[in-house]
């Protein structure tokens, strides 16, 4: 699609755009602006996992138990604390899974380093 109406009509919304750019300061003042302060974090990070399983209702209970326990043998070593409100498991200071829990289904997340499963 071309002709005189497309290009007069994509020229207009260019120099349009380059007016407000002017008008605003530029590129330069879009680049030197401060970064948005990062959220706060949640109050249970960090906190110990046990405190999660025991908030669950008992059908998601046996199950989230029975994966805790599947990780717990897989990877005695593993570290599990509360990140973004479920259980994390590291492994020597790398993420190896989480579990998550909703409303009528859990998740096992597998996001370890190569190699680790």
């Amino acid at each position: 699609m071309s002709g005189p109406c497309v290009r007069s009509w994509h020229h207009a919304l260019v120099k349009t755009a380059q007016k407000r750019s002017r008008t605003r300061g530029g590129p330069a003042e879009i680049s030197t602006r401060a970064t948005r302060p990062s959220p706060p974090r949640r109050a249970d990070y960090g906190a110990p996992i046990d405190g999660f399983f025991a908030r669950q209702p008992p059908g998601l209970r046996a199950v989230l138990e029975a994966l805790r326990k599947l990780v717990d043998d897989a990877a005695p070593d593993a570290e599990a604390s509360i990140k973004w409100g479920m259980p994390f498991y590291t492994l020597d200071g790398e993420m190896l899974c989480a579990l998550a829990a909703f409303k009528a289904h859990v998740n096992l997340i597998l996001a370890g380093p190569p190699g680790a499963f």
